[in-house]
C-alpha cells in the first residue's frame, strides 16, 4: 500500500527568525550581552515569533 501525505513544509516567519538571530548575535559578540543573556533573549524572541505565524 502505498499511501501519500501532503505536508506543508513553508514557513512564513523565517525571513524574522534569521533578522533575530543576526541581532541577537550582534548584541553577543560586541559584548552587550553575556553568554546567558544571548540565550535567553534569543528563546524568547524566536518564541513570540513562533507565536504569531
Amino acid at each position: 500500500m502505498d499511501q501519500r501525505y501532503i505536508i506543508s513544509t513553508q514557513f512564513k516567519g523565517r525571513g524574522s527568525l534569521t533578522t533575530i538571530e543576526t541581532e541577537e548575535e550582534q548584541n553577543y559578540y560586541l559584548n552587550s550581552k553575556n553568554f546567558d543573556q544571548y540565550i535567553a533573549s534569543l528563546t524568547k524572541r524566536f518564541e513570540d515569533e513562533l507565536a504569531k505565524n
